[in-house]
């Protein structure tokens, strides 16, 4: 993972280390991040929730707690 100090944003030197799934809470919009671990595994990681404005998304809150992916019913590893 590379963070460019020129643009702010996060990049991966490898493709599939990451994946996002599609979710919802409380009734808005949301994703479940995974992230490869060294033994392979794609491992909980974080949950964003969106939300939407009359333009878009209009803020993302993330919660860095891989605990609450069962409360979305989602497994911890995939």
């Amino acid at each position: 993972m590379v963070l460019s100090a020129a643009t702010g944003r996060l990049s991966y030197s490898a493709t599939g280390d990451l994946a996002m799934v599609p979710t919802a809470a409380n009734g808005q919009p949301a994703a479940a991040e995974y992230h490869r671990a060294d033994d392979n595994l794609m491992r909980a990681h974080s949950v964003h929730i969106l939300t939407l404005g009359a333009t878009g998304i209009a803020a993302m809150t993330v919660f860095l707690d891989p605990s609450l992916f069962s409360s979305f019913g989602l497994p911890s590893t995939r």
